[in-house]
């Protein structure tokens, strides 16, 4: 009982002694927030005390080194913050890129594509002169072809659908185109409406068609021919005569070989030229330009 009298006497006294030692140690040491370094702003306002002259090499040499890492440090920061370049050499995302080749003129471009393209226009050109002209082909053949060809006499006088008779000599028409051609016949039937064009086209330059239907030569048979012929005529809107032959129309023609065949002759009776077979308007109307005098 008596010693913890006594503990509790003590024990103010003993907590007042540690107190004020761990003031005094606390003064000579500094705070421990002393310890963390201090910011650059303050570290440039107020000057480190001078270093003690007797230092040891190692801690001079780490002296010395301690500010250059500290200035390389802020200098590193400093330009992280200001993008300045490292080096000498400026950052890829600040190189401004190189200036593109300057473009030709609009006017130079003109001109090397209009000269390019006349160039390609005049080679083509030269290309299709030297290519042989079907048209010209086919006209200077169907010349060639009527130069060639020997006239022969041919000459009319026969019976129209009517009753009346038409005679080649009474013809006062500077051409006249003979189709001499059959009512059973399936393709001079599809030439009539070329004879109908011909004779429409070309009535006023003083080209007469006339059709000589040579079904039969019997005048048995005659009746029943202009019928026929009467027929085919009104359906066709034929516009020029038609003629029964007597079978004196294929007896003129030499080497006659079957119908239609088309007979270009002039008002004396010679024969200029003629064909065998269906022919288009195009192909009469050629031949007739052939054909016909100089005015």
């Amino acid at each position: 009982m008596t010693r913890r009298i006594l503990f509790a006497l003590a024990l103010p006294a003993i907590l007042l002694a540690g107190c004020d030692s761990l003031s005094r140690f606390a003064r000579s040491r500094g705070s421990l927030g002393d310890n963390q370094p201090a910011p650059e702003t303050l570290a440039a306002e107020t000057p480190a005390p001078e270093a003690p002259a007797a230092k040891a090499p190692a801690a001079e040499a780490s002296a010395a080194k301690a500010p250059a890492a500290k200035a390389e440090a802020a200098g590193a920061t400093a330009r992280l913050s200001d993008r300045e370049p490292l080096s000498d050499r400026e950052p890829l995302s600040d190189r401004e890129p190189p200036a593109p080749a300057a473009a030709p003129a609009p006017d130079v471009q003109l001109a090397a594509a209009s000269s390019v393209s006349g160039a390609a226009r005049r080679a083509f050109d030269a290309v299709v002169a030297s290519l042989p002209n079907p048209a010209a082909s086919e006209d200077e053949k169907l010349a060639r072809q009527i130069a060639a060809f020997e006239p022969f006499p041919f000459a009319f006088e026969l019976p129209t659908l009517d009753g009346s008779s038409l005679s080649s000599r009474e013809t006062r028409n500077r051409l006249i185109v003979v189709d001499v051609w059959a009512t059973w016949c399936g393709p001079c039937r599809k030439a009539i409406p070329d004879f109908v064009a011909l004779q429409a086209a070309y009535a006023s330059r003083g080209v007469q068609v006339v059709g000589i239907t040579c079904d039969s030569a019997d005048p048995a048979e005659a009746a029943e021919v202009r019928r026929k012929a009467t027929e085919i005529g009104k359906r066709l809107q034929v516009n020029y005569p038609l003629l029964v032959d007597d079978g004196s129309t294929t007896a003129q023609i030499p080497g006659f070989r079957g119908y239609p065949t088309t007979l270009f002759l002039t008002p004396d009776g010679q024969v200029l030229y003629k064909v065998t077979g269906m022919q288009s308007e195009a192909q009469l109307a050629a031949i007739v330009d052939h054909l016909l005098p100089t005015p």
